[in-house]
């Protein structure tokens, strides 16, 4: 799934003297998930998510312990300041977060009175049309009250307000001695996220040998695909001003140059391993044609996360005229299904 970026330079005029009279005031690197248009806001209407999904790993009635799953498609752009999810009368506990994918960090909390778990995102973002969101909470303890009748989860993202940006409907969940839950996937899975669709650096010279910025992005991938992906990243800099370090990798960030650094953490099943250019904390830049691979998978994920960390730096020096520098990053993850 690429990213695809604008880039263009914009030469700002100087003043007499020759120097640095004005630093680098804005460089701007975007990432954003192919397809996808972020913008920020709830919309005028709800509208009904997709893929809605909802499952336990015990429906025991009055199991404790007990983990609850939901899974989710956006239908419409806007900024998720909380997810909503309805819960069986007499669910209760202190429920934990286990797992969220396609939303920021945030908290969880169970409101036995109205039966709602809610999700608050710390730092409320954009959230586009068509992201896959998972949320994994444990610590429930489950009702006592025996299906039938079978019971649903009701999803609702909300904006500030809070007003509702999409709600939808899970399938029936049994509760009951006598049953045992059942959750069976089928079909090719891929869940990539990225952490961050944009950001800005603003290095200082203070030496000649140059100031370093740096911005951390972290993507994860989760997928069932038997014989692994591969993720890999392109970037078409401006070659007045930004030039890639070395394919083979570079032990220091040399000056005038955009490069990142790699640690990767896998799942236990998945086998992703980080390519020999990134290995030992060498800096490597984004190839401006042909996108680098990152990282190598030999097996799916099992469930479980693939988290990639991208330490990104820019050092610069005098010689760098005052200007702006816009540019995108593109990931790419390609899957192979066996």
């Amino acid at each position: 799934m690429p990213v695809n970026l604008g880039l263009r330079w914009r030469k700002k005029p100087q003043k007499s003297g020759g120097g640095w009279q004005a630093i680098a005031r804005l460089m701007t690197l975007g990432a954003i998930i192919a397809g996808a248009l972020v913008v920020s806001g709830g919309p005028a209407s709800a509208a009904t998510l997709t893929d809605v999904s909802w499952s336990v790993d015990n429906n025991a009635t009055g199991a404790t312990g007990v983990t609850y799953t939901w899974s989710f498609t956006t239908l419409t752009a806007g900024t998720v300041t909380s997810v909503t999810f309805t819960v069986p009368a007499g669910t209760t506990g202190t429920p934990t977060i286990s797992s969220v994918a396609g939303l920021g960090a945030g908290t969880v909390a169970l409101d036995t009175g109205t039966n709602t778990v809610t999700y608050t995102v710390t730092t409320p973002a954009a959230v586009a049309a068509g992201v896959p969101v998972f949320v994994q909470f444990g610590g429930f303890t489950n009702t006592d009250t025996p299906s039938p009748p079978p019971l649903n989860s009701t999803v609702t993202t909300q904006a500030t307000g809070p007003a509702t940006i999409d709600t939808g409907t899970s399938a029936d969940v049994n509760f009951g001695d006598s049953n045992t839950a059942v959750t069976i996937l089928l079909g090719r899975s891929l869940i990539f996220t990225n952490d961050t669709p944009a950001f800005t650096l603003q290095p200082v010279p203070g030496t000649p040998a140059g100031p370093v910025a740096a911005k951390t992005v972290t993507l994860t991938v989760q997928t069932n695909a038997g014989g692994g992906y591969t993720l890999a990243a392109a970037m078409a800099p401006d070659p007045t001003f930004v030039q890639q370090e070395s394919t083979a990798g570079s032990a220091t960030l040399t000056t005038n140059r955009f490069a990142a650094q790699a640690t990767l953490t896998p799942s236990s099943t998945s086998g992703a391993t980080l390519s020999a250019p990134y290995t030992a904390d060498k800096y490597v830049g984004y190839d401006p044609t042909t996108p680098q691979t990152i990282v190598t998978a030999t097996a799916g994920t099992d469930g479980g996360f693939d988290t990639l960390t991208l330490n990104n730096q820019i050092a610069v020096d005098f010689s760098q005229p005052s200007g702006a520098f816009h540019g995108n990053i593109v990931y790419t993850v390609t899957p192979t299904y066996t």
